[in-house]
């Protein structure tokens, strides 16, 4: 068994906690080689999002264990950056001053929630399915049936398109894409 870092947004993030999300996509860049998967049934993925450190009365806290505490955007987006006395600190350019960390930078102590990868398979991405798309996390209100499927994909497209349009695989380019499903195993922080 080995462990991959993941990045998922906060929203994402947000889904796999209630555990609406159960599969993630991710392209295969180059599909000759997609028999070199670095991915295993039974791999742990480790997830990365966005976070800070917590700061009380300017001194960072930490765990009986000597680990600094964090806080995680996805479910404690109020934080903000604060001086020695308690005031909020603006950057040069006069915006407000952010404790945030991109979700790239998380270091594998900082991540509190662990996947156990159930299943892999390749396929292209509009083969996706409006049960897949539930499993990636997205939600639909609409109660026909008729239109709750077209619901599904409009968002999912508008999600997909969001995160990969600018990296070059949108949705029209139809790319081949790892499925990974997963389960959840552990939320060990909060």
């Amino acid at each position: 068994m080995k462990e991959h870092p993941i990045l998922f947004t906060g929203k994402m993030v947000r889904a796999i906690l209630e555990e609406r999300k159960t599969q993630t996509r991710r392209v295969i860049k180059n599909p000759g080689h997609e028999s070199k998967c670095k991915y295993k049934i039974g791999d742990r993925l480790w997830v990365k999002e966005t976070w800070c450190y917590r700061i009380e009365d300017g001194r960072y806290l930490y765990d009986a264990n000597g680990k600094p505490l964090v806080w995680y955007r996805a479910t404690t987006p109020d934080v903000e950056a604060v001086d020695d006395d308690g005031m909020t600190l603006y950057r040069k350019d006069g915006f407000e001053a952010s404790p945030w960390k991109p979700s790239i930078y998380m270091p594998h102590w900082a991540s509190r929630l662990f996947l156990e990868i159930t299943n892999l398979r390749v396929e292209r991405l509009q083969e996706i399915s409006p049960w897949s798309i539930e499993a990636e996390g997205i939600t639909s209100y609409v109660v026909n049936p008729l239109l709750r499927s077209a619901d599904l994909k409009e968002q999912w497209v508008k999600l997909w398109n969001s995160i990969n349009d600018k990296r070059g695989y949108g949705w029209d380019v139809n790319p081949k894409v790892r499925v990974i499903t997963f389960k959840m195993i552990g939320d060990i922080r909060s």
